[in-house]
């Protein structure tokens, strides 16, 4: 997710410094852990807050912890996208690694 996380970061721009709580800045939320254990087994993995030089958007509404990015179906692990507006998404890329 990292990677993809970093595409999105670069597309739209570095995130803030600090986003207000209200705005979704709240960062504690678990992100997805590996498939090992069932979900509710697992710990919470350590979001990465800053990657390749940039400061990514943390999401914690979102299962990857990140903004922009999303786990894709049939084997494909994480997809980056922005919006375009009008409820139009742009294809950012599609990543295997979650780090």
């Amino acid at each position: 997710a990292v990677e993809a996380a970093v595409v999105y970061a670069r597309a739209v721009g570095e995130a803030p410094e600090q986003l207000p709580a209200a705005a979704g800045g709240s960062h504690s939320a678990p992100v997805a852990a590996p498939d090992a254990l069932p979900r509710r087994l697992q710990a919470p993995r350590p979001v990465v807050t800053r990657a390749e030089g940039l400061r990514l958007y943390l999401s914690s509404s979102n299962s990857t912890g990140y903004k922009g990015v999303r786990k894709g179906g049939r084997g494909v692990r994480f997809q980056a996208a922005q919006s375009a507006g009008g409820g139009k998404q742009v294809h950012l890329g599609t990543f295997d690694t979650a780090v």
